[in-house]
């Protein structure tokens, strides 16, 4: 499809009434246009200077975040999830710095015993940089769920998906992890760096982490929260708690306050479910 010119002043009208570049460009999407018509059109109706800041130079930038230019990153910021956070139900607990929501009792008493046993069952040392390598940062024992090795953890992931309303498609296989007294998981960020080697390798194929949902399996004796470190926030672990924060900022470039850390266990287990959301997949990103 190719910009019409009638497309042209419904930009510079939406421009002048001060709508936003990003709801801009969510509309003309909608309506079918690529990339290319898009920026045409801004080209068209915008003075040079502001087509330089506002479009140019995020496009400099995109490419040295491994952005997929066909992904509406604002949109991926504002799943239904965000806007379910009625203080009850959905709590969130973010500010300008981070997108940070709390979800009391998502998984009942059951749900997470089972998912207790098969983490017990299949649970391997950890690895970080996409399960390759040991590293000293993270001191816990793993193991993938599957679904066609563990059926129960697609009744789990469809409700991860529904409540967060990102497609299970543009996600990764959930992944459990256990930890004894002493373990952790020093500070570190889900999203991969911007040219690091992590990135170079798992981005291109796969794309930037996106959204983490995590849910607390038992209620720790001492110790084991989890630690926003650029928030100065602690997060306690208790049995069922869903914890869910955004990795990247709504222009798509990766924010460096979701930094958090697993603090030491000091008495008894800790056990937890993560599934990460990428930045792109098959289909639409939401759920229906």
């Amino acid at each position: 499809m190719t910009i019409s010119d009638e497309w042209v002043e419904w930009t510079r009208s939406k421009l002048k009434r001060g709508t936003a570049i990003t709801k801009i460009r969510e509309g003309l999407k909608n309506e079918g246009f690529v990339e290319k018509d898009i920026k045409y059109a801004l080209k068209k109706t915008l003075a040079k200077s502001a087509y330089k800041q506002n479009v140019q130079s995020a496009a400099v930038k995109k490419k040295r975040w491994g952005l997929d230019p066909s992904t509406d990153y604002h949109s991926l910021a504002h799943p239904t999830l965000t806007r379910n956070a009625d203080g009850k139900s959905v709590i969130s607990l973010g500010s300008a710095e981070l997108q940070l929501f709390v979800i009391p009792n998502f998984l009942d008493v059951e749900q997470c015993n089972t998912l207790i046993e098969i983490i017990r069952t299949n649970a391997h040392l950890s690895r970080v940089d996409g399960y390759q390598r040991l590293s000293d940062i993270r001191s816990s024992r793993t193991c993938s769920l599957a679904v066609h090795d563990h059926p129960f953890v697609a009744e789990v992931n469809h409700a991860i998906s529904r409540t967060l309303g990102l497609s299970l498609r543009w996600s990764e296989v959930s992944q459990g992890q256990w930890y004894e007294p002493g373990q952790q998981y020093k500070p570190h960020l889900d999203y991969f760096p911007p040219g690091s080697p992590e990135h170079a390798q798992f981005v291109s194929a796969q794309g930037q982490r996106s959204w983490t949902f995590m849910v607390y399996l038992n209620k720790t004796e001492h110790g084991g929260g989890t630690h926003f470190t650029q928030l100065n926030k602690t997060l306690i672990p208790e049995q069922g708690l869903a914890v869910c924060w955004n990795n990247l900022r709504e222009s798509g470039e990766p924010n460096p306050f979701s930094e958090h850390a697993g603090l030491p266990v000091e008495t008894g287990s800790k056990y937890i479910i993560t599934k990460w959301f990428r930045d792109r997949g098959e289909g639409s990103p939401f759920t229906q």
